[in-house]
């Protein structure tokens, strides 16, 4: 589905008001981001695709970190470490 900008932040609006009737802070923190989503001319279907189409492990690689970094010496919490050339450290 896809809403222009504006009609999908309404939509957001009416689900997030519905939440919450109760904490008059949250339903203004939920305005005001509304707001600065409007603003920003966010979609959020669109950025739910960017989100899901983000590929980490690419990106931890394309900085040059690995995701399961070895320190040296240390073992880890027995059970834990799924990696086979590390069974039974």
């Amino acid at each position: 589905m896809n809403l222009p900008a504006t009609e999908s932040v309404a939509v957001q609006a009416l689900a997030t008001a519905g939440r919450s009737k109760t904490d008059p802070i949250l339903l203004e923190l939920w305005e005001i981001k509304r707001q600065i989503n409007e603003e920003a001319h966010d979609d959020i279907a669109e950025l739910a695709r960017r989100a899901n189409a983000f590929d980490l492990d690419l990106a931890m690689k394309q900085l040059g970190v690995s995701l399961h970094p070895v320190i040296k010496d240390e073992k880890p919490l027995t059970g834990t470490d799924k990696r086979p050339d590390t069974q039974g450290c």
